[in-house]
């Protein structure tokens, strides 16, 4: 069926950096029919919103007024609370890139509005959306493991590889005003911690700034979180790392599991040697696709996302958490 321009739905992008742009490609494979609008200071037209077509707004409530179908807000971290509020308060479905916001005023606000007055939202930790993630959890949700008796999330690369043609120093992980540093950037590993082993605690966490890069945010964390019960978890995260490093590793009374993202492989080891091993076959372009295809049918009713707002907001506590843990008289700068 070939819809009219004005049945057409309607996605508004905030943010066309790398990720928004991503998102918009997806969009437009998931829904060919769809008509996008971007929001941008003083309503700035460039080759890109051009080439897609797209309405560009100037203001939120104008925006809003062009009844978006969903929303997504792709702008840098601290730019997140500008429109998330308003986006929610109209009622419009919206996708929000990790970390929802860097402040923990901005959080509480978050946290305070009732779920049953929310529409569908979900925040964008796309390695929730793996299929060795889901595989994971159903081994520890069975026991495969035994008792579980300690788990380490690890992810480090240097951070000027990250985005081949750009400058990284220009970038918002540079910046800490902006959100960037490996607390909020790398918060999937936070998530991931939430998602396995329910609500956790932060114990200890330590930052600082110790390579040569030229950034004013953090380039090395280390967090200690306890899960409610007592399993201690360990991340670890930086943007040195020459040799791209991004694994889990749990460890249980009866056997091993370890999932290297680099590798796409999650294996569990067992006593005398048994192994058993699997090889991932969603791909990341896929899981970017998945996360939002799953908030499109949320949108029509048709089921929940798998990361709606309040769940979200539970790493980005832990990772504000962290960054005033610091701030108040904990170890590092």
């Amino acid at each position: 069926m070939v819809l009219k321009d004005a049945d057409s739905p309607r996605f508004l992008v905030i943010g066309t950096g790398s990720i928004g742009r991503r998102h918009v490609a997806n969009l437009k494979g998931l829904v060919p029919g769809g008509r996008l609008a971007f929001l941008r200071h003083e309503a700035r037209v460039d080759d890109f919103s051009s080439m897609m077509h797209a309405h560009v707004f100037g203001a939120l409530d104008r925006a809003i007024e062009w009844r978006p179908t969903m929303a997504i807000v792709a702008s840098p971290s601290d730019r997140h609370f500008d429109t998330l509020p308003g986006l929610l308060a109209a009622g419009i479905p919206t996708f929000v890139e990790k970390p929802v916001v860097i402040r923990a005023e901005d959080c509480a606000y978050l946290e305070g509005l009732r779920r049953v007055d929310l529409p569908p939202t979900q925040v964008g930790c796309v390695l929730r959306f793996t299929d060795l993630v889901a595989r994971l959890k159903s081994w520890l949700d069975e026991g495969q493991l035994g008792r579980l008796i300690r788990a380490r999330f690890e992810c480090g690369q240097y951070l000027p590889d990250w985005r081949p043609g750009s400058d990284y120093r220009t970038s918002y992980s540079a910046s800490r005003k902006r959100g960037g540093g490996v607390i909020f950037d790398l918060v999937h590993e936070i998530d991931l911690a939430v998602m396995f082993f329910g609500d956790c605690t932060l114990l200890h966490a330590v930052r600082d700034q110790r390579s040569s890069l030229h950034i004013t945010s953090e380039d090395v964390a280390l967090l200690h979180l306890r899960a409610a019960d007592g399993l201690p978890i360990e991340v670890a995260l930086d943007y040195v790392s020459r040799t791209p490093r991004r694994e889990i590793r749990v460890i249980g009374e009866e056997a091993t599991a370890i999932l290297d993202f680099r590798t796409a492989t999650l294996a569990l080891h067992g006593p005398s040697g048994e192994e058993q091993r699997v090889v991932g076959t969603v791909s990341a372009d896929a899981a970017y696709r998945l996360e939002l295809a799953e908030l499109l049918d949320a949108a029509h009713g048709r089921g929940m996302t798998r990361l709606p707002l309040h769940e979200g907001l539970k790493a980005t506590r832990l990772a504000i958490a962290a960054h005033a843990f610091v701030d108040q008289g904990g170890d590092g700068n």
